[in-house]
Order: structure tokens, then sequence, then C-alpha cells
């Protein structure tokens, strides 16, 4: 927990102040006394007792203080975190110092010792090696630019200081309003994690920022993560993030098609698609998106796009088309007689063009004839400058007509030089953001729109069955890696999915048997291979006595093989249900396309287990081949709420078994009617 005196101290000391500001201890001094903070001030510096009228006390004859911010070697800190934790009740530390557990394993012993002590005098610890916090109390924070705070704008953690400057500058050159900001460094203590718990448990809805930007480089605790990111957006919150460090570099090989999809990157996004939260890839998407959330989001998918340059109206349009947002064509009186009164040449179809000679008059009139018509639910006004004259009396029109829309309006300025001045009027007289660029607003609203298609955690419950007692005991005393056929057959049927009919033997006499009292073709495969189809194990559509011969033969001398699996042949489609277990995050579930398909295309979906029947659903219609369940061309559909059950029925399988590791159901024959597991493998670790 985070106490108060990190966030609303009444009293700060500095270890490490000094005169000069291009040093961290100048440079915090400067930014607290600068930012109207009015509770009483120290400095800590052996060389001086007073600077800038700010006195510099020996540690001995320091006041008791709310909060410390120490910018001093690394090698002094647990001295004076001692000294301030003991003997002046200070419950609050900022460590801007490196030289942590970032550095050697001496920074590491060191961090460890300094926590020991912040623990024990139950105190709060920001950092150490980040830049420090700012709130509406004190700017205590050394890099970057200081924006004008405002209760309105944005909450922003980070785990890197030099992102959140870079980040807070980018979104001052938009008109980005921020409410917090907090960098964590190391995470010692405190971590991302535990700001988002500090939010959700303090979020009051009249006072309480409702868009939160994450720059994010260690998730320690995504249950705990999870839980509050989703609480906050349950409460009206929209959480945007980066998370960096997660390159390929991390996968691990695997041997099967879970394993090899499983890995760092994926796991990361499930906890964002868990939440709800829209993830980013870049500092520009952050401010973007978060700009996005302070404008407000649009409560449906009809786009009106309003421009005095034709391309960048289609550019905007391309762009929102391809994430599913609709371009409607404007019909109607009212556009009809829009069109007489603008310039000879302009369009009203949407987008709306008003071409560069176009006035503020025009696009007062076209944004009030467009939010009368109630035939968009959100609109974006992209206008620049020519450099010709000024735009100011464009910028005071979209202003006003803002101010009075009862639906979204985007501000797009895309002349960053041309109209500077301009722009800056805009934000100082509105507070509110734009953007610098059509396409960046439309990626915004794209990435807006799948994390709102994710919330299903927020109203509804997973399928969880009571299946672990009966799957144990198949289990039995079975060793860690991948399980016999049979069981893995058996643990199906105790999930609930049924399984192709099938033959385990050494026998060729018990499959001709089997094969003769089938309806339909057979299949033969190896048993005790780990990629059968690889190494030659299959053999599929066997009709008689020669063919099921010649193969058992040839299946019997491929080296590995110690049984000969028969089964029934199912016609269908083949689609793939898999789980594995990601450390930290627990388990991956996953669907897609089948057979070999899984690996060569890479269009699978995947959701934290438990996953719940909307869930699943959705993970379906994220699929690439989601038309295949609709029906192409003539052909039938396949039974994709079926499909979704099992899904649910994987994840109560892992959820209930969580020594399960990896497991792969591939293929499984589906139709409009029926879906039959043909193949499948579990792999468990204890």
């Amino acid at each position: 927990m985070i106490n108060s005196s990190i966030f609303t101290p009444g009293s700060i000391v500095i270890v490490g102040a000094s005169r000069d500001t291009s040093k961290i201890g100048g440079k915090i001094l400067q930014n607290i006394t600068q930012n109207n903070f009015t509770g009483k001030l120290y400095g800590i510096n052996p060389k001086e007792t007073n600077i800038n009228g700010i006195p510099c006390p020996s540690i001995e004859d320091l006041p008791q203080c709310d909060l410390a911010i120490l910018c001093i070697p690394a090698e002094y800190t647990e001295f004076y975190v001692l000294e301030l934790a003991e003997k002046h009740g200070v419950r609050g530390f900022i460590i801007l110092s490196a030289g942590f557990s970032e550095f050697n394993a001496e920074g590491i012993e060191l961090q460890n010792r300094v926590l020991e002590i912040i623990e024990k005098y139950n105190c709060s610890l920001i950092g150490p090696n980040c830049t420090g916090v700012l709130t509406s109390t004190y700017a205590g924070i050394f890099a970057g630019p200081i924006p004008q705070l405002d209760p309105n704008g944005c909450d922003f953690v980070s785990g890197s200081g030099a992102i959140a400057a870079f980040t807070v500058e980018q979104g001052i050159l938009q008109g980005l309003a921020f409410s917090q900001i907090i960098t964590v460094g190391n995470s010692a203590q405190i971590g991302v994690e535990e700001v988002l718990e500090h939010w959700d448990l303090h979020f009051d809805p009249n006072t309480s920022s409702r868009v939160k930007i994450l720059y994010i480089e260690t998730i320690k605790k995504p249950d705990k993560f999870l839980r509050y990111a989703s609480s906050l957006i349950q409460k009206g919150c929209s959480i945007t993030a980066l998370k960096a460090g997660v390159s390929s570099a991390g996968q691990r090989a695997a041997s099967s098609h879970t394993g090899a999809l499983s890995n760092p990157v994926k796991a990361v996004e499930a906890l964002f698609r868990k939440a709800g939260i829209i993830s980013c890839s870049s500092r520009e998407e952050l401010v973007n998106t978060a700009a996005l959330c302070l404008l407000g989001k649009p409560q449906g998918h009809r786009m009106g796009i309003v421009t005095h340059a034709g391309g960048s109206g289609v550019i905007l349009t391309d762009t929102l088309s391809k994430g599913g947002y609709q371009i409607p064509e404007l019909t109607g009186p009212l556009f009809e007689n829009l069109k007489k009164q603008l310039y000879p040449g302009s369009s009203v179809k949407n987008p709306i063009d008003f071409l560069a000679t176009g006035t503020a008059d025009h696009l007062r009139t076209i944004l009030q004839v467009l939010l009368q018509s109630g035939q968009v639910d959100a609109a974006a006004v992209i206008y620049g400058s020519p450099g010709l004259k000024s735009v100011e009396d464009v910028y005071l029109a979209l202003e006003q007509t803002i101010a009075n829309s009862e639906i979204p309006i985007y501000p797009v300025f895309p002349s960053s030089i041309t109209a500077k001045d301009e722009m800056q009027s805009f934000t100082t007289r509105t507070h509110l953001p734009f953007f610098l660029d059509e396409e960046l607003l439309g990626t915004a609203l794209n990435k807006e729109m799948i994390a709102d298609g994710n919330k299903f955690n927020n109203t509804m419950q997973p399928v969880i069955g009571t299946i672990a007692d009966p799957a144990y005991k198949v289990i039995g005393t079975s060793i860690n890696g991948y399980l016999s056929p049979e069981i893995c057959t058996q643990l199906l049927k105790i999930t609930g999915i049924p399984t192709a009919k099938e033959l385990i033997t050494q026998s060729l006499n018990e499959i001709i048997d089997f094969a003769e009292h089938a309806a339909c073709p057979i299949a033969l495969k190896s048993v005790g291979l780990v990629h059968k189809s690889d190494s030659g194990g299959i053999s599929l559509n066997l009709n008689n006595k020669d063919e099921i011969t010649k193969e058992y033969q040839r299946l019997l001398q491929i080296p590995g093989t110690t049984h000969i699996q028969a089964q029934h042949m199912h016609i269908g489609t083949e689609l793939f249900i898999g789980a594995a277990y990601e450390p930290g995050f627990g388990h991956l579930v996953f669907c897609g396309l089948g057979g070999i398909f899984v690996e060569v295309l890479q269009d699978t979906a995947s959701m934290l287990a438990p996953v719940t029947i909307q869930e699943a659903e959705a993970m379906i219609k994220r699929l690439k081949g989601y038309p295949i369940f609709t029906g192409v061309r003539g052909s039938k559909g396949l039974n994709r709420e079926l499909f979704a059950h099992y899904i649910t029925l994987v994840s109560n399988l892992v959820t209930a078994v969580p020594e399960i590791t990896e497991l792969d159901i591939n293929p499984l024959i589906a139709d409009e009617k029926s879906i039959t597991a043909v193949d499948v493998r579990i792999k468990i670790m204890r």
C-alpha cells in the first residue's frame, strides 16, 4: 500500500539539495519551490545552511518530516533512510539515486537492506533509480518539462523516468493534460501494480482521473495487475499501456504447437486483453490513445469526417474502415441544403470536403448539420494551414462546437509549424488535446474498439466445473512429460470433449477387426513420436486390409514407435484448441484453424484462463479464418457455439489441473453440427 506521504506530504526534505540546477538535487529543489508547494521544505547538504531561502539543517536538527527525496550516491542512502525513518518520522521515500539492483550484485544487496528498513518502519518507497513523482501537491520530479496539472487530465505511471519525460513532452505538444506522474524505477517496493491498486482503492467518481497511462518494463504480479486494472475499467476508466522488453528473443523452443505459440509477448497481450486495456506499441500511440480517451470515446461505429484537404479524409477513411468503423454516406435534405452553402466543388457525402478555401463559418455550419443529422456517432475535423493566413478563427469555431457537442469531436491539426501559434492557443483555451496526423487518430480509434470488445470479464463468469478429482485419478502416478494417448483421451472425455473412436495396440489382427466394424475409413498413427506428421507417423483414409497391413508395417519401422493407434476417420474442417502455462501469468488458452495451419498461418487467438463463453466467442471472431464459421461461397458454416464451449472446457481442465503445462488438441474435425477431437497431446510438470 502507498501511504499519503507519497502523494500529499505536508513537509519534504531533499537529501542532496543543491544550488546547482544542473544537478538532480538542485533541479528537484527548483521544481518544488517554483510549482506551488505550500508545505514545509528542507534541504540536507553539509556544505549549506540555506539554499535560496530553503533551510538546510544538519540531519540531527531536522524537524519531523513526511517525505524524503534522496538525490545522493547510492552508498549513502541506507544511512539516511534509517536515520530519517527512525528519528524523524519520515514515512514516504523517493530514491532517485541509481546503483542498486539495476547495477550489480552489491547493488541488489544494498536495495534489499534499504527495503528491510522501509518495511520495518511501515514506510512507502518509490524507486530507487527513478526520476520522481509529480502530484497536485508537489513537483518532486527532475526530468522533463513540468506540465500544468489538470485534475481532468491523465494519471501516468512509468517504469522508466526517461520514457516518462519523453512521453510528457510529446503530450504537452499535443495539448494532453496530466493530473499525476509517477516513475517507479526499480520498483523495489512499489511497482505499476501497486500504483494501480492505489488508484483503484482511492478512486473517487467525482474527482479522480478516468484516463490512465502505463509504461511497463516489468510485471511482477500479473494477478494483482489484472485485478486492479479490471476494477478501474469497470469504474469507467480507460487504461492505455505500453509494455517493453517482450521481444522474440524471449521466446523459447517447445515441442507442441501451443508451447511454440506461448511466450511473454502473448502473455502480456492476453493480460491486457483480459482487462480491457488499450495496448500500444510506441510512445506516440500512448499519447494518441490517451488523447482519444480524454476527448471521449464514440458510443457507436459511425464516423463523420470533415476536412479541407481531401487526401487526409481518404487516409482516415481507409484506416478506420480497416478497423471496422463505418463512414456512412450522408444523405437527406439537410446535406442537400448544406452543399448549397459551401463553395462549388465541395463534397458533403462523407468525408465532407469543404476545400482549402473553406472558412470558419463553413466549418461551423458543417458541424451543426452533422450533429443535427444523427447519422454519425463521432466526428473528426482535419484542418491545417497552407501558411497564407491565420486559422485562429477556424479553431475558435471548432472549439465552440466541441464545447456544445453531445458526441466526441476529434481535432486533427497537421500543420505543426505553420499553425503552431493557433494550436497552442487552442489548447490554452480549451485544455483539450489534438492529433497531429489523421492516421494516428484512426489507429487510436481502432485500438480503442478492440479493447472495448474485450470487456466481457466485467460482468461474465467463467465456466468452472468440478473435474479435478476424476482428472487426478486418471493421471495417477504418471511421470512428468507427455501423458500416454490413453490418458489424454480419458481426460478429454472427463472434460466433456468427444473423441474419435480409437484402438491402441501392437496387434495387426486387432486393428483389422477394428476396421471391419467401422463405417468409415480409418487412420493409423505411430504412438511414441512427439511430431508424428514430421516423422511420417500418420496414415489416413485406409479402406481395406491390404492398405492397413502395409501402413501398419511401415509405421512400426519408424524409430520411437511403440504402439499403433487406429481411429475412425472424420471428415470436416480442421480446428485447434491448445493451452500452455506461462510462468507468472498462468495458462494461456489458444484456438485457431487446425492441422499444419497453426504454425504456417499463425492464425490463432489467445486468452488467459479462466475463459468465459463470451471471451471464447470473441477469440473465434478474432481469427482471420472466422468466415469459415459463418459459411463461405455457399458452403455450410461450422458450429461456432460448440467450438466456444469446447474452449471453455479446455480452460476448465487446465484451471482444475494446473500441473498441465502444454495441451494440444489438433486437429478437431468440425462441421455445421459436431466437433470431434482426433489428436490430443498433454504434458504435465508436477
